[in-house]
C-alpha cells in the first residue's frame, strides 16, 4: 500500500533533508522517495517517531489508574510511537511469564509498548529478578520503577549480569536515607509551606555511589529522572571518564519547579521532587549539550483516591504523556534549533539506549513518523485516565503518527 505525505518540514538533524519542506512516499513500511517541495505557511513538521523511556500504567492490577489501551491512546495523542513501560503492577513484571503476558496484551494497540523488566523480585530491592529470561522474552531494559536501589549489592549484581547481555539497567538516583519522610525539594518554598523536604544531596550521593559501582562492574547504567544541577555535572564528568552511563530527565522536571507547589496541588508532587528554577535551567542546558541523553515522560497516572487527598497522603507522580510536547514548546519555544533538540531527545537518545535501531528521514529507512505543528492549537483533553495532569501552559499540536504496524 502506497502512502504520500505532502509539504511537511523535516525536523531531524540526522537527515540530509533537515529543515527542508518535502513530499514523502511510503510503501510497505519503508520510505521509498523524498522530494523537496515549496515551503508552505501551515507549519506541519515530520520527524522520526518519538520514543518514551519510562511510563507507568495501572494494568495489571490497578486499571482504574490506567490501562494499556488508555496508555497507548495517550502516547499516540502525545506523538509517541514507542513507549517503554515500567514493570510496576500486580503482579510485578519480574519473570518471563509476566513479560509474555504483557506483550500479548499489548498487541493490536496503535503504538508499540515496550516491556521493562524489574531489577529485583517484586520491586522489593532484595533478590535479583529473572533478568536473562525476561530479556530473552523481549524486555528492553531493567528498572525498579521509581524505587531507589538501597542495596549496593543488588546494583552490582545487576550490572555484572547484564554486561554480557548488553542491556541497560535504570537507576532512580535518590538516597532516601538522608530524608526518609521528605516530599518536596529542600529550599525556601518547602520552608514557607512547612512541608518535609528532600535535599539535592540525596540525588548526588546516589549518583556517586552508583557510578563507583559501574566503574567496578562494567555494564550499562542509565540514570532516570535526573533533577539537580550538580547531578548534570556529575553525569558529564562520568562520561568524560569513559563510563558507559546515560541519563534522562522527565518533562515535569524540565518544565516545573518547586514554585508550582505554592497551591498545594498534588499533581506537582513528583518523585524525585520538582527542584528549583536554577536546577531546571541546568537540566535544560544538559539536554541541549547532550549530557542528558533523553527526555522521558515519567508518566505516572493516578485516580482521585490517590491524588485528591491531603498533600502528605498523596501519591508521587504526574500524568504527562498527552501534553509533554505542548508543555515543552510553550516553555522553550518553537524555533528550529529548539525543536531539533526536542526531537533528538525523544528519538536518537532513547533509541540508542534501548537498542531500538536508528531511524531517520531518508530513503530506505523505516517509515516511523511523528507529525507535529509547533504553532498549532493544543487540544484541552487527552486520553490518559490519570486525573493528576499539571496545568502548565501548552502550545503546539500533534498532527498524527505513522508506524509500521498502524493501518
Amino acid at each position: 500500500m502506497i502512502k504520500r505525505f505532502s509539504q511537511v518540514r523535516v525536523v531531524d538533524a540526522q537527515s540530509p533533508y533537515n529543515g527542508q519542506t518535502v513530499d514523502i512516499v511510503v510503501s510497505d513500511g519503508i520510505i521509498q522517495s523524498i522530494s523537496v517541495s515549496e515551503p508552505v505557511a501551515k507549519g506541519d513538521c515530520v520527524s522520526p517517531g518519538w520514543v518514551d523511556m519510562a511510563a507507568t500504567t495501572g494494568e495489571p492490577g490497578f486499571e482504574e489508574r490506567e490501562t494499556l489501551r488508555s496508555l497507548a491512546a495517550a502516547a499516540a495523542f502525545g506523538g509517541f510511537v514507542q513507549v517503554a513501560v515500567s514493570p510496576a503492577g500486580y503482579p510485578v513484571r519480574d519473570n518471563r511469564p509476566t513479560v509474555d503476558a504483557f506483550l500479548k496484551n499489548a498487541r493490536g494497540l496503535p503504538i508499540e509498548l515496550l516491556p521493562l523488566g524489574a531489577v529485583s523480585m517484586g520491586l522489593e530491592g532484595e533478590a535479583l529478578a529473572e533478568l536473562y529470561s525476561m530479556h530473552e522474552a523481549g524486555a528492553v531494559g531493567f528498572f525498579d520503577d521509581n524505587k531507589s536501589m538501597e542495596r549496593a549489592q543488588l546494583l552490582k549484581m545487576a550490572l555484572q549480569y547484564t554486561d554480557r547481555l548488553d542491556v541497560v539497567v535504570y537507576s532512580t538516583p535518590l538516597d532516601t536515607s538522608i530524608a526518609p519522610l521528605g516530599m518536596v525539594h529542600e529550599g525556601i518554598i518547602s520552608t514557607q509551606l512547612g512541608l518535609k523536604s528532600i535535599p539535592s544531596i540525596a540525588e548526588e550521593l546516589r549518583i556517586q555511589r552508583d557510578l563507583t559501582i559501574l566503574s567496578y562492574t562494567g555494564g550499562r547504567l542509565h540514570f532516570h529522572a535526573l533533577s539537580t544541577m550538580r547531578g548534570v555535572q556529575m553525569i558529564a564528568e562520568a562520561k568524560a571518564q569513559g563510563l558507559s552511563v546515560t541519563a534522562d530527565t522527565t518533562i515535569a522536571h524540565l518544565i516545573g519547579s518547586d514554585d508550582d507547589l505554592k497551591g498545594f496541588d498534588t499533581a506537582y508532587k513528583t518523585w524525585p521532587p520538582l527542584r528549583s528554577n536554577f536546577d531546571r535551567e541546568a537540566l535544560w542546558a544538559g539536554v541541549k549539550e547532550g549530557t542528558i541523553d533523553a527526555i522521558s515522560s515519567g508518566h505516572r497516572p493516578y485516580d482521585v483516591e490517590n491524588k485528591q487527598v491531603e498533600f502528605d497522603n498523596a501519591a508521587f507522580g504526574a500524568a504527562t504523556l498527552d501534553f509533554a510536547y505542548a508543555w515543552f514548546t510553550a516553555r522553550y519555544g518553537s524555533d528550529p534549533l529548539t525543536q531539533e533538540t526536542w526531537v533528538r531527545a525523544v528519538t536518537q537518545g532513547p533509541r540508542s539506549i534501548l537498542h531500538l535501531g536508528n531511524v531517520r528521514i531518508q530513503e530506505g529507512m523505516p517509515a516511523e513518523f511523528t507529525f507535529f505543528n509547533p504553532s498549532g492549537a493544543t487540544p484541552e483533553k487527552g486520553f490518559s485516565l490519570g486525573m493528576n495532569i499539571p496545568k502548565w501552559p501548552k502550545k503546539g499540536s500533534i498532527q498524527g503518527i505513522h508506524t509500521g504496524f498502524t493501518s
